[in-house]
C-alpha cells in the first residue's frame, strides 16, 4: 500500500536534486571552458559534494516533518522512507567532482520532464481531481527548465501539503477496498445458497441472536448481450444480472419481421442465463430512421411483429422484448406512442408476465419519446448513456446535455416514477483525436486495458477515467475517454442516489478476462439482508445428574465409551466427558498378566510331562490362546483411555491433523497382532522343547 508514497517521496528528491544539479553554470561550449576553470573545480569538490549531502538532508528532514502524522501509524517504514531519499542523493553514482556533477546535470535534464509525469501519475491516482497538483508541479518544472538555482521551501511545502490529503484518501480507498473484497466473497458464499445462510451471534452468555443472512439486488441488473459476442458468456455472473437482453432481431421496416435473428433460437447463452435463473429479453434494433419512419407509418408491419416476437419468445421460454430504436426521425411522437401502446397489448395477451422495456435516448432532442404517456405500456425505460455527440468523457456525472445529471434529472421531470428508469453506461471508450476534437473509435473496456494502460498513464476528470496519448513525451495526439471499476462505483451510487430502478450495462463481453467490473456490480447493487432475527436462549447445560446405582454407573460408562470410540477429538474437549473405569482397566490388566503367567507355566509343565497324551492339552491351550489376546487387546485400551499416556493416550490425539478412528483401530490391530507374535515365537518355541525318552 505504500508502494506509491515510496516513489513520491523518491520523485521529490529527484527533481530537488536537479535544481541542486542545475546550480552548476552550462556552457556552450563545455571542453573549452573546463580547461579554464579545471584549478578552480578541482578545489571546489569537497566544497560542492559537501553542500549536495548538506542539502540533502535538509530535504530528508523536511519530509519526515511534512509526514510526521503518519510516522506513528508506520513507524517501520519510517526508515526505510529515509533510507531511499539518502540513498538517492549519497549513492556512489553521484560524481564527486564538478565535472561529475554537470554531467549528471545534463543527463537529468534529457529525463526531468519525464520525472515530473511520473510524479503526476502517482498524485492523480490519489484523487479524481489532481488539476491543482498538475498546476503545481507544471510551475516547479518552468522554474527548472528556467534555470532558476533554487526552489524555496515554501514552495515544496506546499506541493507536499496538498499530497497530504491525496494520501489520506488513497489509504481510506484501499481500505474500502479490502472491505469490497470481503463483501464479494461473502456474495459468492451465498450464491451457491439462493435460499441463505443461518448463523448465530452471541450477545451474552445466555443470549444469542439466530439470523438468516439473504442476499438482496438494490434493483434491476440489465446486461445487453450483443449478438457478435460468442463466448464471452462463459465469463458472466449471472447471479450478478436480473436480465440478459439479447441484441440480435433486426427488424424488416417493411414487414415488420426480421432481416436476421442472428441465432437467436440456437444461442447458448440464451440457456445459460435461464439455467441461472436470469430473465432473458429479446432486443428489437433498426438503425436507420429513414427504415423507421417506414415501418411507424404501416400498422401491417407493426402487429407482424408483435406476432413474430410472440413466437421467438414463446420458443425460447424468454421473458420480454426490449425495444432499441436508435433515430425515429423527426416527428414521430404520436406514431411511436401509438405503436407501443398497442405492441404491448399485444404483448401481454400472448403472456401477461412477459415485460416491455424502451431504450431511451439521454438527449431527445426531436422529442420523440413521451415518457409520460408510455408509462402505462411499458415496465422499464433504459436510458441510453452509452453515445455522445461531442467531444469528451462519454457519461460524466455533472454537465450539460449528456451527462448523468442531466439525464436524469429530465426524465424524472416527467412525474414518472424513478423506479421506472435504468441508467446505461458503457463498457468501452470513445477515442478522440485531441488537436481537432474529432471522433475516432469505440475501444472495448479489454482492449484498454490490455493495449493502453501498459503503455499510458491513467488520469481522472469529473469522475472518468482519461488516457492521454503522447508522443515523444510531449505532444498529446488522442485521448481516449472511458469508465473503469472506480468510476462506474461512483456512478452506480449516483445512480442508486436518485433512486433509479437499477443499471444496465452496454455491452456484456466488452470486459472479457477483466473481473473487476462485475467485482463492481456484486458491491453496488447487492446487499445483505439480515431482517430474519429469533432470540435464542443459549444458557450452557449442566452436565446431568448421573445415578449412584452400580447398574447407572455401568451404562455411564458404556454411553462414553460409544461417544469416545464415535469421536475422540469431541469427546476430548468435552469437560464433563470423564471415564471412571480407567483405574479399574490397569487392575483389570495386572490380574490377567498374573493370570496368564499362571496358566502358561500349568500348561508347559503339563505338555513337556505328558506330550501329546495329555489329556487336558487342547483345553489349556485354548484358555491361553483367548488370555493372550484379552491381555494385549484391555492392555492396549487401557493405554489409549489412560491421560497420562503420551503417544497412544486419547487426550494426545492430533485432532487439527484428522486423527480420529485411525488411531483407535491401529491400537486395536497392533493389540492382536503382538499377541499372534507372541503365541508364535514364545508360547510355541516352549512347548515344543519336548524331550525324548
Amino acid at each position: 500500500m505504500m508502494r506509491p508514497v515510496f516513489f513520491i517521496f523518491l520523485c521529490i528528491g529527484i527533481f530537488l536534486a536537479g535544481d541542486l544539479f542545475s546550480q552548476t553554470p552550462s556552457y556552450k561550449n563545455p571542453a573549452a571552458d573546463a580547461e579554464k576553470t579545471a584549478q578552480k573545480e578541482e578545489a571546489g569538490i569537497k566544497k560542492d559534494a559537501a553542500a549536495v549531502k548538506k542539502d540533502a538532508a535538509s530535504v530528508i528532514a523536511k519530509i519526515k516533518k511534512a509526514f510526521k502524522f503518519k510516522a506513528n501509524l508506520r513507524e517501520k517504514e519510517s526508515e526505510r522512507i529515509v533510507a531511499i531519499i539518502k540513498k538517492t542523493f549519497a549513492d556512489d553514482s553521484i560524481p564527486a567532482s564538478i565535472a561529475g556533477l554537470k554531467q549528471g546535470a545534463a543527463t537529468l535534464s534529457k529525463n526531468q520532464k519525464k520525472d515530473f509525469d511520473s510524479l503526476f501519475h502517482i498524485t492523480s491516482a490519489f484523487s479524481l481531481r489532481a488539476d491543482s497538483i498538475q498546476q503545481k508541479i507544471d510551475e516547479l518544472y518552468k522554474q527548472f527548465t528556467s534555470g532558476k538555482t533554487e526552489i524555496t521551501d515554501a514552495e515544496t511545502d506546499q506541493l507536499v501539503s496538498k499530497m497530504l490529503p491525496m494520501i489520506k484518501a488513497k489509504i481510506e480507498m484501499e481500505e474500502s477496498e479490502e472491505q469490497k473484497q470481503k463483501k464479494i466473497v461473502l456474495i459468492r458464499k451465498l450464491m451457491s445458497h439462493p435460499e441463505g445462510i443461518t448463523d448465530t451471534l452471541k450477545i451474552n452468555d445466555t443470549l444469542s441472536k439466530r439470523y438468516t443472512l439473504r442476499m438482496v439486488k438494490h434493483g434491476e441488473v440489465f446486461g445487453y448481450h450483443p449478438y457478435w459476442i460468442k463466448n464471452n458468456y462463459l465469463d458472466y455472473n449471472f447471479n450478478a444480472l436480473s436480465t440478459l437482453a439479447f441484441y440480435g432481431y433486426e427488424l424488416d421496416e417493411k414487414t415488420g419481421g426480421y432481416k436476421t435473428i442472428n441465432g437467436w433460437d440456437t444461442v447458448s447463452v440464451v440457456t445459460a442465463a435461464k439455467r441461472a435463473g436470469c430473465k432473458v429479453a429479446l432486443c428489437v434494433f433498426n438503425k436507420s430512421k429513414e427504415n423507421l419512419n417506414i415501418f411507424l407509418k404501416s400498422d401491417k408491419a407493426q402487429e407482424n411483429l408483435c406476432a413474430e416476437i410472440c413466437a421467438l419468445l414463446k420458443k425460447r421460454n424468454a421473458d420480454g422484448v426490449n425495444i432499441l430504436f436508435e433515430e425515429i426521425g423527426k416527428n414521430n411522437r404520436q406514431r411511436f406512442t401509438k405503436f407501443i401502446r398497442s405492441f404491448s397489448q399485444g404483448l401481454k395477451q400472448a403472456n401477461a408476465a412477459y415485460e416491455l422495456t424502451v431504450t431511451v435516448p439521454v438527449l431527445d432532442e426531436n422529442q420523440n419519446y413521451d415518457v409520460k404517456q408510455l408509462d402505462p405500456y411499458v415496465d422499464r425505460f433504459v436510458i441510453d448513456f452509452t453515445k455522445k455527440q461531442n467531444y469528451g468523457a462519454i457519461a460524466p456525472i455533472t454537465g450539460a446535455n449528456y451527462s448523468l445529471e442531466s439525464g436524469i434529472a429530465r426524465y424524472l421531470n416527467t412525474g414518472v416514477s424513478a423506479t421506472k428508469f435504468l441508467a446505461c453506461l458503457p463498457y468501452y471508450g470513445a477515442l478522440w483525436d485531441f488537436q481537432d476534437k474529432n471522433f475516432q473509435d469505440y475501444v472495448w473496456y479489454n482492449r484498454i486495458c490490455a493495449n493502453y494502460l501498459k503503455d499510458y498513464r491513467k488520469v481522472y476528470d469529473n469522475h472518468t477515467a482519461r488516457i492521454d496519448i503522447i508522443m515523444d513525451e510531449q505532444d498529446t495526439l488522442e485521448q481516449l475517454w472511458y469508465d473503469d471499476a472506480q468510476t462506474l462505483s461512483d456512478k452506480y451510487d449516483y445512480i442508486l442516489k436518485n433512486e433509479l430502478g437499477g443499471i444496465s450495462v452496454w455491452a456484456l463481453g466488452y470486459d472479457n478476462d477483466q473481473p473487476e467490473l462485475w467485482n463492481t456490480i456484486m458491491d453496488k447493487m447487492i446487499y445483505f439482508d439480515t431482517s430474519h432475527v429469533t432470540l435464542v436462549n443459549t444458557s450452557p447445560i449442566p452436565p446431568p445428574v448421573v445415578a449412584n446405582t452400580l447398574w447407572a454407573k455401568i451404562k455411564r460408562e458404556f454411553k462414553l465409551y460409544k461417544k469416545l470410540f464415535n469421536d475422540p477429538c469431541g469427546f476430548q474437549s468435552n469437560k464433563y466427558n470423564h471415564l471412571k473405569s480407567v483405574k479399574y482397566l490397569g487392575k483389570t490388566v495386572l490380574f490377567l498378566f498374573i493370570l496368564l503367567l499362571l496358566i502358561t507355566s500349568i500348561y508347559v509343565t503339563g505338555y513337556r510331562a505328558n506330550g501329546d497324551d495329555w489329556t487336558y492339552k487342547k483345553l489349556f491351550l485354548y484358555i491361553l490362546l483367548v488370555l493372550i489376546i484379552l491381555f494385549m487387546v484391555i492392555s492396549l485400551l487401557w493405554c489409549f483411555v489412560n491421560p497420562d499416556f503420551t503417544y497412544i493416550g486419547y487426550t494426545h490425539l492430533q485432532c487439527d491433523k484428522g486423527t480420529h478412528i485411525g488411531t483407535i483401530l491401529i491400537v486395536l490391530s497392533t493389540g492382536f497382532i503382538t499377541g499372534l507374535l507372541v503365541m508364535r515365537f514364545l508360547v510355541l518355541s516352549l512347548i515344543k522343547q519336548k524331550q525324548t525318552p
